[in-house]
This record gives structure tokens, C-alpha cells and sequence, in this order.
């Protein structure tokens, strides 16, 4: 586990939270202070907040009454509006009031809930509901609430389909609008209905006119009736936007369908009452519940995952219940408020990305370190132990391999936004082994060097014996010039030079 700067500091809180009965109150350090409360959190890694007017060694005390729970936070300064701190081992579950503390004043910033959780969220897509209509100038499955959600960049805008009396797709949520009931009516008396914004209703064919390869916004098309289930698949197909369009229905005959025709499409049921394991069995691959839903049955969420199933949660509109949801770890929030959601994911996105840099510039330093370390031994052992480096320098080699292995995983996900704060590699018995190798070159030099000698007393003095023994070591001349030493090593006999 790579050490916490706010674990070193835990010692002398207590010391110096005594020193703040004689702190002063300022009416204003900082302003325009906003932070998300609920957020998860978990030992290791940041929790960020925006403001104007920090200034380096700011430090935020939290304090949980109901935990008995109190932090001193050393706040790092990311850009002119916002700063952040690393949660510390044991932080809990509660509420915390947050007061900053800058040179002997305080300033009360707020309440703020944590959440703590095993694993931190990454950051849920968002979806917006019947197209981002909330947004002044569009109206609800308007053209313009679509372009809004193109332009905001959502995973996906959300429409309804009805099926007209002449066979037209038409956009709508409801069943009839200002009294006129679509399925009973042509496309030509459809098309005369105006919207709040001043538009006309659209077709489901001008919707998927205006998807294009640049966006990667997706149209996730409601059926609201079975009758129009084939129709809608039709057209997609037509266009060749089957990439660009996932489907959604309460109809569970109509989803089924949808599987049938298009084993490809990504389909999800809305009603909200079956499980992820039967929804799979009839080609359904993605749950569409209410919040409700996956609070009675909240273990559907990792089944879901388990069998590659995609879940969505609507229609959220709350933020502390966006943020509940994307705690949840749910895929998907549709909802009318499409930036607040994409507020959260791009939260979740930035604790992701800190964690991710800090513990891949900690690790990279410490495996480049240890790889310079086993490259200088390869080098040592070169230069130190000429006549006997070949396997030794192998060995070393296969270490540094491995440590350019080890490199390479960490870029790669380092590169997927996949580190955490749990990432570990073993560097310690890396480090042994070069040494080992080190030591064990060294020895068979000296050995080798030790037996070169011997070796010139034995050709000056004894080349007339084929067979003898020099101060424990027998010597077999083979022919002229040629020869063994061996030594006895537990009633055996090693070899241990020979030329």
C-alpha cells in the first residue's frame, strides 16, 4: 500500500486541534464554496471541492458528532478553483462539518456526507429523458431537445414511438396529444400538431436523421405499443443505424421481439418485476428499473454484471439520488436533468483519473528504480567477474524482463484508467534476487581466480604425476596441458575447474 500523507499526519492532530479554542473566526477565507455530499469515499483516494481564495497550507478539519470521528486535511491546490485532500485508513460513514483553518482563523464551509464503499465508483452514463427538454427553446421528444442532448455529448437521448394509422413512426410520449389519439390518425394529421416550442411533432425517421458518426450520442427509442415494434426495426435497419439506436419497452412481447428479429440490438425491459437471470433466457440484455426496484433487489445490479447485462435506473431527477445511483454502481441514469448527471459522472471520473496518475507515477518510479538497480549489477558483474558473468548476466536479464513486464501492465492500465489505490507489485524479492546474484557472481569469480592460481603451482611442480592431491583437492592431468581440479563436497566430487 503506497503511504498516505494524511496517515503521517494522524499523530499530531490531536495536538493541533488543541490549539483551536484560540483560533478566530474570519467571516470569509474563501467563497463560492461547492462540494457533493453523499460522494463515496475511500481510504487513498481524493476528495476534491471548488471554491475562490484558497491558498496553499489551507487545512479543512472534519468532524463527525455521530461518529466521534474528527480529520485534519492538508489541502492540495489543483487549479485557481479547486483544491482536494486524500481520504486517510478508518475514515467512516457520516456527516462531517467541514471548517477550514488558515493561519490561526477558521471558516465554516458546511456539512458534507461520506459514503464509504469497498470500491469507488467509475462514473455512471447518462441518458436523456425524452432529449434534454429542459433546456430553454426545446419541448419534451422535440428536434430541438434532441440536438441539445447531441450537443451536451449524452450516452444516449431518450424518445418515444408510436405507430400511425398510415403506418408512420411519430414521436410522442403519450398516447394522444391536445386530444388527438396518434394510432387513429394519418402522419399528414399528426404532423399538423404543434409543440410547446413551437415545432411539429417528429417522425422517428427525422430523429435518426440527425444521429451522425461525430456524436456519440446514441437514440434510445421507447416502444410504446407492440404494433410498432417491426416498423421501427425496419427503418433502423433501412438507415443502417442499428450502432446508433438501443431499445427500451414496458412490453415484454415487444422486447422479446426485438431479440428475435435482432439478436445484435441492445434491448431493455422497463417494468421493473423480473430478474436479470430471466430477462437473459428471453434475449432481454439489459434491465430499465426504477430506483425503487434496485433498492428491493439490490443484488440484481452485480448479477446484471455477472451475466454481461446492462442496467439503467430512471427517471432520476434528485442529485443526492443521482449520486445514490452511481454509488449503486448502476450503468445508466436516465433523467430530465442531463448536466447535473453528467456533473456527478465527471466527479467520479476525476477521483478515478488522481488515483490513477498517483499510483502509476509512484509504482513507475519505484520498478525504474529497481530495474536501474539490477541493470548496475549486470554492469558489475561484467566488469567484476569476466571469466564467469555468461549465466550470471542471464539471470539478471530474466529479472530486468520481468520488470519491463511489469512496466508495460502498468501502462497498459494506466492507460485504461484501471489503477487503484489496492495496485501492488512485489519489488523487494526482485531486489534480493539481484543481489543474490550479485554475490553468487562474485564467489565463482573468486573461485575461478582461486583455482587459476593453484593452477600455476601445480604446473610448475607436478606435471610429472597424472593423478594427485594439493591441499585437499584432487588433480587428474589428463594429457599434457589438460586437466581437472575437483574437491570432495559431501562424499561427493564437484568439479571446479578445468582447462
Amino acid at each position: 500500500m503506497i503511504l498516505d500523507v494524511n496517515r503521517c499526519c494522524y499523530h499530531i492532530v490531536t495536538l493541533v486541534l488543541l490549539l483551536f479554542s484560540s483560533l478566530t473566526h474570519a467571516s470569509e477565507l474563501v467563497n463560492n464554496i461547492h462540494f457533493y455530499s453523499g460522494v463515496a469515499a475511500k481510504a487513498g483516494y481524493c476528495f476534491f471541492l471548488t471554491g475562490n481564495g484558497f491558498l496553499e497550507g489551507d487545512l479543512i478539519k472534519a468532524e463527525s458528532a455521530s461518529q466521534g470521528q474528527f480529520h485534519l486535511f492538508n489541502l492540495q491546490i489543483v487549479d485557481e478553483n479547486t483544491v482536494k485532500f486524500r481520504y486517510p485508513e478508518g475514515i467512516k460513514t457520516g456527516d462531517y462539518q467541514f471548517t477550514l483553518v488558515r493561519n490561526g482563523q477558521t471558516q465554516d464551509l458546511g456539512t458534507c456526507s461520506f459514503v464509504v464503499m469497498d470500491k469507488m465508483p467509475k462514473g455512471t452514463e447518462v441518458i436523456a429523458h425524452r432529449g434534454y427538454w429542459k433546456k430553454e427553446g426545446a419541448s419534451q421528444n422535440s428536434r430541438t431537445s434532441l440536438k441539445y442532448a447531441l450537443d451536451l455529448g449524452c450516452y444516449g437521448s431518450e424518445t418515444d414511438v408510436w405507430l400511425t394509422s398510415d403506418g408512420y413512426i411519430v414521436c410522442n410520449h403519450d398516447a394522444s396529444y391536445n386530444g388527438v389519439t396518434i394510432a387513429n390518425s394519418t402522419l399528414e394529421q399528426v404532423q399538423q400538431l404543434v409543440l410547446s416550442n413551437g415545432e411539429t411533432m417528429p417522425t422517428l425517421e427525422e430523429f435518426l436523421t440527425m444521429l451522425n458518426e461525430d456524436s456519440p450520442t446514441k437514440l434510445i427509442i421507447e416502444l410504446k405499443h407492440y404494433a410498432a415494434t417491426d416498423s421501427t426495426l425496419s427503418l433502423v435497419h433501412r438507415m443502417g443505424l442499428e450502432d446508433k439506436v438501443e431499445y427500451i419497452s414496458f412490453s415484454l412481447n415487444a422486447c422479446k421481439r426485438i431479440a428475435e428479429k435482432d439478436p445484435n440490438a441492445r434491448v431493455s425491459y422497463l417494468s421493473g418485476e423480473i430478474s436479470p437471470e430471466d430477462l437473459i433466457i428471453n434475449g432481454i440484455n439489459g434491465l430499465d428499473y426504477t430506483a425503487e426496484n434496485y433498492r428491493n433487489n439490490s443484488q440484481w445490479i452485480d448479477e446484471a454484471n455477472e451475466l454481461g447485462l446492462t442496467t439503467n435506473v430512471w427517471t432520476i431527477n434528485d442529485m443526492k439520488e443521482i449520486i445514490e445511483m452511481n454509488n449503486l454502481g448502476i450503468g445508466f441514469i436516465t433523467t430530465n436533468y442531463p448536466e447535473s448527471a453528467i456533473e456527478i459522472k465527471k466527479y467520479y471520473q476525476l477521483v478515478n483519473e488522481e488515483v490513477n496518475s498517483f499510483v502509476y507515477t509512484q509504482y513507475r518510479e519505484q520498478i525504474s528504480a529497481v530495474k536501474t538497480y539490477a541493470t548496475s549489477i549486470k554492469q558489475s558483474i561484467i566488469q567484476e567477474c569476466p571469466d564467469v558473468h555468461s549465466s550470471y548476466v542471464e539471470r539478471i536479464e530474466q529479472l530486468i524482463a520481468s520488470l519491463d513486464a511489469m512496466l508495460q501492465d502498468l501502462d497498459n492500465k494506466y492507460n485504461a484508467v484501471s489503477l487503484t489505490y489496492e495496485y501492488q507489485v512485489e519489488l523487494t524479492p526482485v531486489t534480493a534476487e539481484a543481489a543474490q546474484i550479485m554475490a553468487e557472481a562474485l564467489e565463482a569469480q573468486r573461485q575461478y581466480n582461486e583455482s587459476k592460481a593453484f593452477i600455476h603451482q601445480v604446473d610448475a611442480s607436478y606435471e610429472k604425476y597424472d593423478v594427485f592431491t594439493i591441499e585437499g583437492k584432487k588433480i587428474q592431468y589428463l594429457s599434457k596441458g589438460v586437466l581437472n581440479i575437483l574437491r570432495f563436497e559431501k562424499g561427493k566430487t564437484v568439479k571446479i575447474y578445468s582447462r
